[in-house]
């Protein structure tokens, strides 16, 4: 996934111009914007008053330059914005670094009888970097960035200037993506106008004077895509099956904004104009949302059953699975109560976490695009053959580190799966393996003895973000198998974390508990 990122607008955001899977929207910017397939709502304070301008943005193929047409009718006003970008990219041990600035800044805002006006880069200095750090499952990605834009105001009467600082954090995988935005800005406007004073005998005359105020905005800005499954029953009873699952997608951009800005009173000159001035006692505190939705996508999932899992505890977590096209095995028995092999479950986390680039020809999964590389089969263990139908997906989590061997050289693919294996293996999907404390912790399990040294971080981990549990004694059992069922519940509950947990850590927890 290709991000491009940008400085712009008055509210002076940026860009940050994400393409997911399936063509969601994405909004373009750190404006404050938000946007669904119609629309781009933005909000402008640059007359000191929050206004809110709506429209429509438009990107170029190379995601390099963007425009921005928009309008608020009830004061008469027109924004538009043109940006041409100007960034790096560095790889370096599985992150990339990116830096942007502006190549080229044009943006013009006309309010009522007013034009605010920047013309180029120079008066609109602007840097900003990420880092994407790349992992198995999960890119994650943080960033910052500072800039200064200058408006004219009709020309020569004067200058806005709006400084920002701003930072941003987010993950993208094959579930959903989210990004959260903080930004800061602190606004100061000098304007001179001409107005006609009439002193005590009558004597009327022009008087320049300076009309100066500063305001402060606070913008928090999220964008989130998830990728849900539901249960639907048919309403016919003479049907061939009772039920499927339907794939529903939507993203969801939410803005939140608070400010300080001057409060404006209205005062009659001697000649009976009307001008407005700066209230130095008095500002106008406040907040609102900008909240805007795409239109769902949905896709039914293919109907399996098997004979065996009727009335089975784990039913709904297999068939869910199978539905996806995690489990392949589409009819017959499942075997719910055998015992998970290694194989068996690299393949399952590489298409639930969608690891997969490539996949023998006798597997056709229609739910994930892959490309066909053509290259000489490797041997990665002696014990995995290359017509083995699960070579590519034990090569792929092995060449991620999802999955080691028992060995260098073994695999042993028809091996039970324990739990501390299984466990070991979701969180190195997630890039977690290096959040646990110093040595010297406990686990809280009652067995945690019986922990292998080289899972005690894994299940330690797994417990503190609630992935795993141990059972009504407080035991893990971390070297007992796991049977087929408890890995089509565990993978599910990995799946979950990836659509609802992160989603509440990287926008609930920022954007509404701050």
């Amino acid at each position: 996934m290709k991000r491009i990122i940008v400085f712009s607008c008055w509210i002076v955001t940026f860009f940050f111009s994400v393409l997911p899977a399936d063509g969601a929207i994405v909004t373009p910017g750190y404006e404050g914007g938000v946007q669904n397939e119609q629309t781009y709502e933005e909000v402008v304070f640059i007359t000191g008053k929050p206004l809110v301008f709506t429209g429509t943005v438009k990107i170029n193929t190379q995601g390099d330059r963007i425009s921005y047409s928009l309008g608020n009718s009830e004061v008469g006003g027109l924004l538009s914005r043109s940006i041409t970008l100007d960034k790096t990219v560095e790889e370096k041990e599985g992150q990339t670094i990116s830096i942007t600035e502006l190549k080229r800044y044009t943006e013009k805002i006309k309010i009522g009888n007013d034009t605010y006006q920047v013309k180029d880069v120079e008066v609109y200095p602007f840097h900003q970097s990420i880092v994407t750090d790349h992992k198995p499952a999960v890119d994650y990605y943080a960033g910052n960035w500072a800039g200064l834009k200058t408006y004219t105001i009709n020309k020569d009467e004067g200058t806005v200037s709006v400084k920002v600082t701003g930072e941003n954090v987010g993950y993208d995988h094959f579930w959903g993506s989210t990004e959260t935005q903080i930004i800061k800005q602190v606004i100061d406007s000098k304007r001179t106008q001409v107005v006609q004073r009439t002193d005590n005998n009558g004597n009327t005359q022009d008087v320049s004077q300076t009309v100066s105020w500063m305001g402060t905005v606070d913008l928090n800005v999220s964008y989130n895509q998830t990728r849900k499954l539901n249960y639907i029953d048919n309403e016919p009873t003479q049907i061939s099956f009772r039920g499927g699952y339907l794939e529903t997608t939507q993203g969801e951009n939410v803005m939140q904004y608070s400010y300080s800005l001057p409060s404006f009173t209205e005062q009659t000159t001697a000649n009976g104009e009307t001008e407005s001035v700066v209230d130095e006692k008095h500002r106008n505190r406040g907040s609102s949302e900008l909240k805007l939705q795409t239109v769902p996508t949905q896709r039914r999932l293919s109907v399996v059953h098997y004979r065996d899992v009727d009335g089975h505890w784990g039913k709904e977590d297999i068939e869910q699975l199978a539905s996806m096209d995690v489990f392949t095995q589409k009819e017959g028995f499942f075997g719910p109560d055998l015992p998970m092999t290694r194989a068996e479950f690299a393949k399952a986390i590489a298409l639930a976490a969608n690891m997969v680039t490539e996949e023998p020809e006798n597997i056709k999964a229609s739910r994930f695009s892959r490309n066909k590389n053509e290259e000489t089969a490797e041997e990665i263990f002696v014990d995995v053959v290359s017509t083995d139908p699960y070579y590519q997906y034990i090569k792929e989590v092995e060449k991620r580190g999802v999955i080691k061997g028992i060995n260098e050289k073994q695999f042993s693919p028809q091996g039970e799966l324990t739990r501390a294996q299984a466990i070991t293996i979701i969180i190195r999907a997630l890039g977690f393996e290096n959040l646990a404390p110093n040595p010297g912790y406990q686990t809280g399990f009652i067995d945690d003895y019986a922990i292998p040294y080289w899972a005690n971080d894994s299940i330690y981990l797994a417990n503190e973000m609630g992935l795993v549990q141990g059972d009504e004694y407080g035991y893990v059992m971390p070297n007992q198998y796991m049977t087929r069922a408890e890995a089509a519940a565990f993978l599910n509950r990995f799946i979950r974390y990836l659509q609802d947990e992160l989603r509440t850590d990287y926008r609930e927890r920022i954007i509404y508990f701050q």
